[in-house]
């Protein structure tokens, strides 16, 4: 059963994900929400939380594929000397993309980003369609 808890300021929120004391299952809702959602499905509040970059500046492009081709970036976790470390991978094309994510090292909690996009994304919240593409990553 859920206690709803609150209000809290968006750095409060922070403190608490840092103390592990909220998590991504854990329900939030403002003002301009029509339900309480989990963390997970929020990726801006998400980024912010856990620490993600600002999404990379945009490059000149390169010869080679297209530039739609091979501009597709993720953040990828691992531990390091001081905890949990964050490094932007790419620039990487859609089908290095989709290999990534069958083989689960890109996973649906990971975040990705296209130049074009004005934040990270979960990769299934991506709409290929809009951004040039047909089909799925």
């Amino acid at each position: 059963r859920m206690i709803p808890r609150g209000p809290f300021r968006e750095d409060q929120l922070k403190s608490l994900w840092d103390e592990k004391r909220i998590h991504n299952l854990t329900k939030v809702w403002w003002e301009e929400m029509e339900d309480w959602q989990e963390i997970d499905a929020l990726p801006g509040l998400k980024r912010r939380l856990w620490d993600y970059p600002d999404a990379p500046k945009p490059r000149e492009p390169k010869e080679g594929p297209s530039v739609h081709e091979q501009r597709w970036f993720y953040v990828e976790e691992h531990e390091g000397e001081e905890g949990k470390e964050r490094e932007i991978v790419g620039p990487t094309t859609k089908e290095d993309m989709r290999e990534k994510f069958e083989t689960s090292e890109v996973r649906d909690e990971t975040l990705v980003w296209q130049e074009g996009q004005d934040d990270w994304h979960a990769p299934d919240e991506l709409d290929y369609e809009e951004a040039g593409h047909e089909g799925e990553v």
